[in-house]
């Protein structure tokens, strides 16, 4: 944790210094800013995005300078899983729809303006978050539609294709959005051609050969939104559907020191087909008081078959499942005063997961522990909330969540649970001067993985996982400490510090002679998040903007298998994206340079250690707005040919064992490609 120290105090020295020097260009006026900042809220004007030439309301929150979008999950109920984006003062209520494909609905030319939200504000329902961007849109009769292409030019590949239509239309009173998208295209992560070895545990290398993946996936999402005011309130509907298919198939070539050669063929269909309906009703019921109502209700289909033909001989597997989800929210929100306002609520939940599972080798079935079950819930949720703007400067939150939930398991095993959790939350931001400080604490309570209940298979990583049905699960107390600075003008430093104290860490544990997710104990995680828009133009004009979004954290739990402190599965150190921006005004054009950070995660099993390295993706564009209603772009992506990496240390029973018997590395480098994409608003 000294590195983590030693990095955030250099950080908030160099956002003081960044403070000093932006205070001495705003004074000689060398910097215009289009944004205005009281109490807790900073607003930015649609001219503050004017010079990037922001096409959607998704396009403005991404220059929102040191906010981070967050999309949110996609777990079950509706009031742990929001993004950090609300629209009105309101959060979508729809959940298969993704904020991003929501925002991108939205045309630029329809916001007024963004707030940034810091702590609370007079009418606003943070829903947990300690920072949100609130978008106000123009509630002016409008219409707009778009068109958008974008083909994937590939080596040695077909091409990618997208085709994406949007339409908006406000009248007096109603609003009716859409969105269709089909894309076709390659995975950007582990597709490309390298090669494979494979070594005793000693390092004597045994095979070596050529690999190659390729995985293709073609993905169908349709999208559709009516917003209706009524002299009684505001009534809204959303439907979403999807259908996601994806065709995978990996093909190696060896040779041992005999210079024997063999194959080694996997291939792995997977589809989901999603469809979602929901609503709300708001009505206001007296003076600063509302009430809320929501409903809504998903069924997702899915199967995943897998083939693996290797030199010992072959394995099949595949499963099948089917989940759904219905939603009843009730809330009531009291705004007692300008600086007080007061929120509870009921929400009650029905979830179930029917899935079969079967795995053959040669042709024989394998006997796998819950291969079909029948999961349900019934959970209800009590939640309350107090938001008091203390001072111009000080603003504080507490809020209470009380969940109970049953879950009965049925098919390969019977098994019933019941839940009871208490989460308490409270906040305070405090302004100081142009900086803010945020403390928080909070409980969390992470939701069961109903799939981890039921028995799957990985034939590529040769990894079979049984089902468990007797999770409990992961809670953690999460402390939390954030510094906001602005930077140059325009720009902004936001720092965030967490530490959580962990309980019933979910990882894998031996159950009946395989392995299963299971409750191995207590642990902690440390997180370091750093955002910083670092606006170029204030030091000399034409030198453009940059956004830096980085995370740094390190988790610590006791290891089942060898008794020994690890971190977490399946966690990454480090995720870092940088994003260089420039405008040529002369040229009704923008050049932009983005690049993800290279990122590594270890798998625990328990006779496996699974490492996977994905190199550094970057990618270069050049816009061209040709008209008022025309965009073109080229861009070079993954120009610096991205490596994935992945060694596996076999162990002979468990990782308890000294040393592995085998170890596997195979490498694959997707080639670089050109997207272009032309965009027809209108």
């Amino acid at each position: 944790m000294k590195g983590l120290f030693n990095l955030v105090v250099s950080t908030i020295l160099i956002a003081h210094i960044g403070t000093v020097i932006s205070q001495e260009l705003d004074g000689h006026g060398s910097v215009a800013l289009e944004i205005r900042s009281e109490g807790a809220v900073t607003s930015y004007s649609v001219d503050y995005f004017s010079d990037q030439n922001p096409v959607t309301a998704f396009d403005m929150v991404s220059l929102l300078p040191g906010f981070a979008f967050q999309e949110g999950d996609d777990g079950r109920g509706f009031s742990g899983g929001s993004g950090n984006v609300l629209i009105n003062g309101r959060r979508p209520s729809s959940k298969s729809t993704g904020l991003r494909m929501i925002l991108r609905r939205i045309p630029a030319s329809a916001v007024i303006r963004i707030d940034i939200i810091r702590g609370g504000a007079e009418g606003i329902d943070m829903q947990g978050q300690g920072v949100v961007a609130n978008i106000i849109r123009s509630e002016s009769e409008s219409s707009a539609s778009a068109i958008e292409v974008i083909t994937k030019l590939y080596k040695g590949h077909e091409d990618g294709r997208t085709l994406r239509l949007e339409q908006s239309r406000r009248g007096e009173s109603l609003l009716i959005e859409g969105a269709l998208e089909i894309r076709e295209e390659l995975d950007q992560d582990e597709a490309g051609d390298g090669f494979v070895a494979r070594l005793d545990g000693d390092g004597t290398l045994k095979e070596i050969g050529s690999f190659n993946a390729d995985y293709w996936s073609t993905r169908i999402d349709g999208s559709a939104s009516v917003e209706k005011e009524t002299s009684k309130g505001l009534l809204r509907g959303n439907l979403a559907i999807s259908k996601n298919e994806s065709d995978r198939s990996e093909f190696s070539q060896l040779r041992n020191v005999m210079v024997v050669e063999s194959t080694d063929v996997l291939g792995r269909l997977r589809s989901r087909r999603r469809i979602e309906l929901g609503g709300d009703y708001e009505r206001t019921v007296g003076p600063g008081q509302g009430i809320q109502l929501l409903g809504l209700q998903s069924l997702e289909i899915g199967s995943d078959v897998s083939s693996r033909l290797r030199p010992s001989g072959q394995q099949d597997s595949e499963k099948n499942t089917r989940l759904g989800e219905s939603i009843l929210r009730g809330s009531w929100r009291n705004q007692v005063t300008s600086r007080f306002s007061v929120e509870a609520g009921l929400e009650g939940a029905y979830n179930y997961l029917d899935s079969d599972s079967a795995l053959f080798r040669d042709g024989a079935s394998v006997l796998l522990p819950a291969a079909s079950i029948l999961v349900e819930e019934l959970r209800a949720e009590l939640f309350s909330t107090v938001t008091l703007q203390a001072s111009e400067r000080l603003s504080l939150g507490f809020g209470l969540r009380a969940e109970t939930s049953s879950i009965t398991v049925s098919g390969g095993a019977l098994v019933e649970n019941k839940f009871s959790f208490l989460k308490p939350r409270a906040t305070g931001a405090y302004s100081l001067g142009g900086a803010r400080i945020r403390v928080g604490v909070e409980r969390e309570v992470e939701q069961l993985e109903f799939e981890d209940f039921a028995a799957g298979s990985e034939l590529a990583s040769n990894s079979l996982n049984a089902g468990n049905p007797n999770l409990a699960p992961e809670s953690a107390w999460v402390y939390e400490i954030a510094y906001e600075m602005p930077l140059l003008g325009d720009g902004a430093i936001n720092l965030i510090y967490k530490h959580s104290e962990l309980s019933d860490v979910v990882d894998l544990i031996p159950v009946s002679g395989f392995a299963a997710p299971g409750n191995i104990g207590d642990g902690t995680r440390d997180e370091l998040i750093l955002s910083l828009t670092l606006p170029l133009d204030a030091i000399s004009p034409g030198l453009g903007r940059i956004q830096f979004d980085g995370t740094w954290q390190a988790s610590e739990v006791r290891d089942p298998i060898t008794g020994e402190s690890r971190a977490v599965s399946n966690e990454n150190p480090v995720q870092a994206e940088i994003n260089y921006s420039r405008e040529f005004p002369s040229l009704n054009s923008s050049l932009g340079v983005r690049g993800a950070f290279a990122m590594k995660q270890t798998s625990y099993r328990l006779d496996q250690l699974i490492t996977e390295n994905n190199g550094a993706y970057w990618r270069i564009n050049w816009d061209w707005r040709a008209s008022q209603v025309l965009l073109f772009r080229v861009q070079l992506e993954n120009f610096t040919a991205r490596q994935f990496t992945r060694t596996r240390a076999i162990y002979a029973g468990s990782r308890s064992s000294t040393l592995p018997i085998e170890i596997e590395k195979r490498s694959t480098i997707l080639d670089p490609f050109l997207m272009f994409r032309l965009r027809w608003a209108f």
